[in-house]
């Protein structure tokens, strides 16, 4: 449903974006580092966010990109999906009202919450209505 949402997810990448100054200044090891990683199997955040909305079924991608360059890395974006697989396969996560089950979406997004803070989590959710309707 957020066909163009490759937008958002370029505009605060700070990895990758910096492959043209790549060649020309030796001294940015993290950009070659991840290449490197790519490499070896290891996603980048934009492929992360791809796989958690396809496998957890989260419609809001604006929202997932923002939330994974939030959180910074994708070691940490790994760990929160893979809390959110175990939580799941248990008995899953309930709304604050206890009255009903958390989507698996929704459950990633509060594991997010908790780990950037709800007043972060709200800011970066009014960025993404915003992002939405120049869409």
């Amino acid at each position: 449903s957020d066909s163009s949402d490759s937008d958002s997810s370029g505009s605060d990448s700070g990895s990758g974006s910096d492959s043209d100054e790549d060649s020309s200044s030796g001294s940015d090891s993290s950009a070659a580092d991840s290449s490197s990683v790519d490499d070896e199997g290891e996603s980048t955040l934009d492929e992360l966010a791809v796989r958690i909305c396809k496998d957890l079924k989260e419609d809001n991608r604006t929202l997932v990109d923002l939330l994974l360059n939030e959180v910074g890395d994708y070691d940490t974006g790994m760990m929160l999906y893979k809390q959110t697989l175990r939580l799941e396969k248990g008995k899953g996560s309930m709304t604050a009202d206890g009255k009903r089950r958390r989507t698996p979406g929704g459950t990633f997004l509060h594991l997010c919450s908790n780990r950037i803070g709800q007043k972060r989590y709200k800011e970066l959710n009014k960025q993404c209505n915003k992002i939405k309707k120049l869409k």
